[in-house]
Order: structure tokens, then C-alpha cells, then sequence
């Protein structure tokens, strides 16, 4: 059945107040306007369905049966089919053809808000710090097999990542889902043998509340200490100071002034735009807590240390390849549910997700 998005609340909010909200920018003196892909990315969702803008025409040599289908817009921010459709394959293909039958656990770990902001605006960032957390925790299990004898050079960790760039009201909020296989590949090339997979030990919540030294117990001290520490070296903050201080360097700023508010109100959740806009959003605070902060333990192998928070209490045996399969389709997820999006009568969201200055937003 082809898609037709315009029955939609979210298909509505953006075709009744995009021209609005883009005539505004126009209007404004000292605005610059957003960057022509955010624009592009609403103007192909609005096209998504209309025949006159493409499509397939297909007929059944049976039946002679034939019917047109639109081509999707094949954005990744704004339009839930495509992004649906992204995640069922990406999940299909992960299960099916990379993942191997082991146990698995997802690890999530979420950044103190300026370092969503920061990330937003810089890919380059956004790869340190990924890296930083994959060697992070990929060391969890490395350290459990070296424990065991297996020496260093012949274990190797495996894990996946989905970066999301939202939060549950659609606000700005990058944070990171990582699945890790539970252990590690032993290589055994030289004996002319496949790699053998040794199983690890499941993270205790005293591994996570950074109790013991060498293992997962100082995961999330870890990952802060070492972002930080890269924040440090790349100007974001301070450099010689106990205590993580910004320093006010903000390249998307002096680039896309527009989108960097525009940013920064949604990273708060605040509305960027308009006759309810809030204060004029620049400083967005320091978020990486105090000198000498610990762990603290806030749920089921969960813990949360400077603003930055670990999750691992999901794990999927390794039989479970429909719970895999399920797992990697909600860490693959787009950033709109049409089933949560409702209008009331004057036009307003139930949700801020609605408003259509947070979800513009939210793209980028």
C-alpha cells in the first residue's frame, strides 16, 4: 500500500508552518537563515507521496493490474516512513549477516548537555567521543579474557553504534547505543583455526558504580575522565583548571548563527523562535558536575558520574535472535513516532513535539 503522509499530524504542523517560520528568518535583518539542507530536508518530506514530483508505475502480467507508487523522500531526520524503513533493513542485516549467535548487551551512555550541542555542530567530535566510549568499554570485556590468561594481542571486542540525536519530546539529545557482543574473539589464525568466541561475565552494578579499578567499575569514570580530558586538548574548555570550564568556543556560531540557536533552545528544550521564544540562547552552562564527583548508582547497572550516564542492563541471549533483531530496531529508530503525535483543536501538540519551532530544531 503506498505511504501518503498528509493525513498526518506531523505532515500537517510542518506544510501549515514551515513558509511561516522561513519568511521570518527572511524578514529578520540579522538573521542569516538555516542552512539549505534543513530546508531541503522539510521540502522533500512535503513532496513524499505526490505523484507529480516521481514515481513507479507497476502491473502484474497476470492480471494486468497496475498501480503508481511515489517515491519517498529518502531524508533521515523529519519523515518516519523512510526512517522506518531504514531500521527494519539495518536490523535485518545485522541480525541475519554480522552479528554472530553470542549474547549480546546494549551499553547506552548520554553526555552532559553542552557536549550534545558541541557534537551536533561537528562530526569530528562526535567520532572522538565515540571512540573514546567503544575503546572504553570494549576494554571491559579485554580485561575479563586477560584475567583468564588468553593473552592481549589475540582478544578482540565486536559492537555496533547507533549515534541518536533525540530525545523523547524530539529536543536535541545525542547520546550513544552501543551493542557489544559479551566477550571477546579469540584469534587462533596461526593453528589455521576459525576465531573461537569466549563469553565474558555480565557487568555487576558495583562494576558500573566505579567500585573495582581495572574493569567495567570505572566505565563511566572512564569515559568522563577521558572526554573531558579531549575537551580539554580541542578548546571547549579550559585547559589547566580542576574543574571543566567552557571556554566559549563555538564554530557553528560564527558559521550558521541561526541553526547554532536554534540548537542550543532545543538541547534546553526551550522554543528557538516565534512570540513564546525564550531568551536569547548563547550560554548553555558548564553540565559536567564537580571536581572529585563519584559514580553514583541510580538504577539496575546504571550509573551517572560529571553529566555523563551508563546504561547496560540490557542484554539478549544468544538464541534470542528475534530479541536482537528488536533491540537493534529501537536503538535504530527514527526520531518521530506518528502514534505519539497528536493536535488539539487550536492547533497546539499534546506534546512539544509538535511546536514547530522544537522540530525544526531537532534536524541536523
Amino acid at each position: 500500500m503506498p505511504r501518503d503522509p498528509s493525513p498526518t499530524a506531523l505532515y500537517h504542523v510542518v506544510a501549515d508552518h514551515l513558509e511561516t517560520f522561513l519568511a521570518s528568518l527572511d524578514a529578520d535583518p540579522d538573521a542569516k537563515g538555516l542552512p539549505a539542507y534543513v530546508q531541503h530536508e522539510f521540502y522533500d518530506y512535503l513532496q513524499y507521496g505526490i505523484l507529480a514530483h516521481g514515481f513507479l508505475r507497476l502491473g502484474c502480467d497476470t492480471c494486468k493490474h497496475e498501480m503508481l507508487l511515489a517515491f519517498s523522500c529518502k531524508r533521515r531526520g523529519v519523515c518516519p516512513s523512510c526512517s522506518g524503513r531504514r531500521m527494519a533493513q539495518t536490523a535485518a542485516h545485522l541480525v541475519k549477516r554480522v552479528i554472530p549467535w553470542v549474547p549480546t548487551r546494549q551499553w547506552v551512555v548520554s553526555v552532559p548537555v553542552p557536549l550534545r550541542y558541541w557534537m551536533a555542530a561537528s562530526q569530528e567530535l562526535t567520532a572522538k567521543v565515540h571512540t573514546i566510549i567503544r575503546t572504553t568499554i570494549g576494554q571491559y570485556y579485554v580485561h575479563q579474557a586477560l584475567t583468564r590468561g588468553f593473552p592481549r594481542a589475540k582478544v578482540q571486542p565486536g559492537s555496533v553504534t547507533f549515534i541518536q540525536r533525540f530525545g523523547s519530546a524530539l529536543n536535541l539529545n545525542l547520546h550513544f547505543h552501543c551493542v557489544f557482543l559479551e566477550g571477546v574473539h579469540l584469534d587462533r589464525t596461526e593453528a589455521g583455526l576459525k576465531p573461537r568466541f569466549v563469553q565474558g561475565e555480565p557487568p555487576s552494578d558495583t562494576d558500573i558504580a566505579a567500585v573495582c579499578s581495572c574493569g567495567a567499575g570505572d566505565a563511566v569514570q572512564k569515559i568522563s575522565r577521558r572526554i573531558i580530558r579531549k575537551l580539554r586538548h580541542l578548546g571547549y574548555l579550559e585547559a589547566g583548571l580542576d574543574a571543566a570550564v567552557a571556554t566559549g568556543y563555538d564554530p557553528l556560531h560564527n558559521d550558521a548563527p541561526e541553526l547554532a540557536r536554534t540548537l542550543a533552545a532545543s538541547v534546553q528544550q526551550r522554543i528557538a523562535f516565534g512570540e513564546r521564544a525564550g531568551q536569547h540562547v548563547r550560554h548553555i552552562g558548564a553540565g559536567f558536575g564537580r571536581e572529585g564527583e563519584r559514580p553514583l548508582l541510580s538504577g539496575p547497572r546504571c550509573a551517572s558520574v560529571h553529566g555523563f550516564s551508563l546504561h547496560a542492563n540490557t542484554q539478549v541471549p544468544a538464541h534470542r535472535r528475534d530479541q536482537s533483531e528488536r533491540l537493534i530496531r529501537y536503538t535504530a529508530r527514527g526520531a518521530v513516532s506518528l502514534e505519539r503525535l497528536t493536535q488539539d483543536a487550536n492547533g497546539d501538540g499534546s506534546s512539544p513535539s509538535l511546536r514547530p519551532n522544537l522540530s525544526l530544531a531537532t534536524t541536523g
